[in-house]
């Protein structure tokens, strides 16, 4: 699985790559970005699953990777 972490100056990188010091961007849920200096880093390689859901009503899909454990649940409304 790759994912990407967005960096200052219109770059990319993985996740695996960070090391800390290392400046990233962090955006808001209004789309407001500011510069963050990572502090720390901890790569564990776990085992992952896809959670595939579809919205009844109107059909919208998703798709999310979770974490398999103990410690992560999924629940449904009701």
């Amino acid at each position: 699985m790759h994912s990407y972490v967005k960096m200052p100056g219109d770059r990319t990188a993985y996740l695996s790559e960070l090391a800390a010091g290392d400046e990233v961007l962090v955006v808001s849920p209004r789309g407001e970005a500011r510069v963050a200096t990572v502090g720390r880093v901890k790569i564990e390689h776990r085992p992952l699953v896809r959670v595939d859901a579809r919205e009844a009503q109107m059909g919208d899909e998703i798709s999310v990777f979770l974490q398999n454990a103990e410690t992560v649940k999924v629940v449904a409304p009701g």
